[in-house]
Formats: structure tokens, C-alpha cells, sequence
């Protein structure tokens, strides 16, 4: 299929699932819990040198997705790696030899290099070519799909890559003003990146990187916390709880991903305005605890960690799990293979989960697609 044909076989497809996602997001009933079924080893994320050979897969990929049933929305997303944002700081890049990954060295030896430290250039590095890739899947395809930002790490996140992070840590207690500073530029980073991508791609940008959930631009963006377990609730809400309310209040709203422990900082979670939903990583964070702080109207999608995978070495027994022991009206994001990524979590796991939640007609199209790759 020619690339610009995306988007005049897909697009109709594209504007059900959305209008079926908008009434999901504004609390209507939409008679099952939303889906995305992902084709995992089609993904087109992170191929770092030769942006022809993204184009290509993503076009496959997308082409699954949507002949899939449930609610997944297209999104190319570059990838660059969770380093993109803070390499507008400098910092060397390293690749390793096969080229599959690469790391970035700190920018910044000592929290006393960022006294005078001006703002960065936020069209540079990783989140350029990011940028450039974006406006190429464009053009070549006439607007198909969404375009999404460099992978949105958090504000501690992003400092602790521009750092070491037990320079940063110590910095929160012998110099917390300078700390609070590179905070602040790690910030206006994220917001300025966003404001760029919105500006240039209008209608077809989606502030989502993971997980993959779609949310209307407007109403919140997707933020990793991943620096959540390594902060105290004090550590929390003094250095970068107030940076993400500011994203929250500018954005419209926060869901956020955390694969580690944050169960010790959900009343300080809680403060975040516009938080809409939280995508956990089982045992290390509880969805009964996170529902019990947080209430029922968060959106949730259930995850398991490798300890959780000892105790439910399938995904749908996890699921089974959630419908015996959580409340029926929790409000769950399902995200489900296509393709067989991993034994806990392949094809027929998604097929039992299908029956568990009832879903026979969706199983019937699903089964339907995945027998003929």
C-alpha cells in the first residue's frame, strides 16, 4: 500500500474510534472498557540511523492497527529514547556498535554548571530529529494519523540524565536553589517542546508518548515518574510536584506512567490537577490502593512487573484477579498484544482476557485479523 493511501482507507475508521474515545473521556458509558490492541514486533520505535526504513515499518504497523478492532489510534512516534529532551543540554551521545541503543552522557559534572546556565534550544539534538521525522511522516502521507512529542520524562527525570543523579540528590539538600533552577529549565523544556510541536502540527499532534492511550490535545498529555520511587513524599512535593502541577494547569491534565513504587506519595499524586489516569506497574503499585487515594474516575491500565509476573505468569490471570477483587465500575484501559512479544503476555492471553471481559464479537474480529499474518 502507497503511503498517501493511509489515510483515505484509514481515516474514517480513525474518526469512529476517536469520537468513541471522546465520549469514554468526558465519563459517558461506552459499554466496554477501551482496547488497544498493539502488533508489538511491527513497532517502528527508536530505529535511530535511517529514518527510510521508519516510514516504512510504521506504515505496516498502522496498517494492523487499524485492521484490528477495539480503539487504538495511530501515532507516529520517532522514539529517540528516553534521553531526546535532555539532549538539548549537550551531552555526548553514545551508540552502541550494532547501533540498536544509545545513551547520553551528563551534560553537567556538578549542579554549580547551572548557575548560569541559559535555556537551552529547544529545536536541537534528539528532539530535532524527532521534530524532522514527524513533518516527514506528514508530508509523505498526507496527514495520516497523529504525530506525538519526544518521550515526556518528568522534570526529576530529565535532571537526572543532565546530571548524575546522585549529584542532583545531594544537590536537593546543599544547594536546593540550583536544583530548583535546572528543575525550571527541565520544565520549560517539556512545555516549549510541546508548544512547538502544536504550533506545527495543529490538529494532527497528540501530547502521548506512553502508554498507548489516546487523550484528546487539550485534555492532558501522557508524563513519565519514573524518579517517583526514588523520591520521598517530602522530596516529592517540594522539587518536582509543583513543576508538574504547572504542566497539568498549562496542558489540561496529566496521565501518568510509573513502573516502579509510588503507593508512599499517591496523597501527593493527588494534588496534580487534571490528573485523568495512571498506568501502574503490579505489585510495585496496587490498583486497589490507587483507587482507594484516588478515587474510581481515574483511568487506570493494568500492568504487571517481572515479581508480579511470578505470581500471575499469565496476563489474563491478572485480569481475572482485577474483575473478582475490584470495584465494577473502576475505570480500565486494556492493552493487549497482537503478536507474541512475550509468553505472560502473547496472543492468547489477549484471547482469554477477551473472554473474560465478555467480549466474544471483539475476539471473533481480532481472531479474525491475527490468523491471516
Amino acid at each position: 500500500m502507497e503511503l498517501k493511501d493511509l489515510a483515505k482507507r484509514y481515516g474514517d475508521e480513525i474518526e469512529r474510534r476517536k469520537r468513541r474515545l471522546r465520549d469514554f473521556w468526558k465519563g459517558k458509558d461506552i459499554g466496554r472498557p477501551p482496547l488497544s490492541f498493539v502488533p508489538y514486533s511491527l513497532e517502528p520505535r527508536q530505529i535511530f540511523d535511517d529514518a527510510n526504513l521508519q516510514f516504512e515499518k510504521a506504515a505496516r504497523y498502522f496498517s494492523m492497527i487499524m485492521e484490528l478492532p477495539g480503539d487504538n489510534v495511530p501515532v507516529f512516534w520517532p522514539d529517540m529514547g528516553t534521553i531526546s529532551l535532555v539532549s538539548v543540554f549537550g551531552g555526548e551521545l553514545i551508540k552502541e556498535s550494532d547501533g540498536q541503543n544509545q545513551w547520553i552522557k551528563p551534560a553537567f559534572s556538578s549542579l554549580e554548571d547551572v548557575r548560569n546556565l541559559e535555556p537551552p534550544d529547544v529545536m536541537s539534538g534528539l528532539v530535532k530529529e524527532e521534530f524532522d521525522r514527524c513533518r516527514r511522516w506528514r508530508d509523505i502521507t498526507d496527514g495520516f494519523g497523529y504525530v506525538a512529542p519526544p518521550d515526556i520524562q518528568g522534570p526529576v527525570g530529565n535532571a537526572i540524565l543532565a546530571i548524575k543523579q546522585e549529584e542532583f540528590f545531594i544537590g536537593m539538600y546543599t544547594e536546593p536553589e540550583l536544583a530548583h533552577k535546572l528543575l525550571r529549565l527541565c520544565t520549560n523544556v517539556i512545555l516549549e517542546v510541546l508548544s512547538v510541536y502544536r504550533k506545527e502540527f495543529g490538529d494532527s499532534f497528540i501530547p502521548v508518548t506512553w502508554p498507548y492511550v489516546w487523550i484528546p490535545d487539550g485534555m492532558g498529555i501522557s508524563l513519565t515518574q519514573d524518579s517517583l520511587p526514588l523520591l520521598s513524599p517530602r522530596l516529592y512535593r517540594e522539587f518536582e510536584l509543583p513543576y508538574v502541577k504547572e504542566i497539568a494547569r498549562k496542558t489540561g491534565g496529566v496521565f501518568m506512567h510509573c513502573c516502579g513504587q509510588f503507593e508512599h506519595s499517591l496523597e501527593e499524586i493527588k494534588e496534580i490537577p487534571g490528573l485523568i489516569g495512571i498506568d501502574p506497574s503490579y505489585p510495585l503499585s496496587r490498583i486497589e490502593k490507587i483507587i482507594e487515594v484516588l478515587g474510581k474516575d481515574i483511568v487506570i491500565t493494568p500492568g504487571l512487573n517481572s515479581k508480579g509476573i511470578d505470581e500471575f505468569p499469565s496476563y489474563d490471570r491478572y485480569v481475572e484477579h482485577l474483575i473478582k477483587t475490584l470495584p465494577a465500575d473502576v475505570r480500565l484501559w486494556y492493552i493487549l498484544p497482537a503478536d507474541n512479544p512475550e509468553e505472560y503476555f502473547d496472543v492468547s492471553a489477549a484471547i482469554a482476557t477477551l473472554k473474560l471481559l465478555g467480549l466474544n464479537h471483539i475476539l471473533e474480529e481480532y481472531q479474525e485479523v491475527i490468523s491471516k499474518c
